[in-house]
């Protein structure tokens, strides 16, 4: 694999690991239910896509 793809890929990684960090913070410190929110967002955009 390319080296550039690499970085990429290890970019995207941490940026989607910041994106479920940020998620866990807010459920968190707004007392939500951290399932019930996941479920929330992956039933709308499995919506959206169908």
């Amino acid at each position: 694999m390319d080296a550039r793809v690499e970085v990429r890929i290890i970019d995207l990684l941490s940026e989607v690991g910041d994106v479920l960090c940020s998620h866990f913070c807010i459920t968190n410190e707004t007392h939500t239910n951290l399932e019930e929110s996941i479920n929330y967002v992956l039933n709308k955009y499995e919506q959206r896509f169908n």
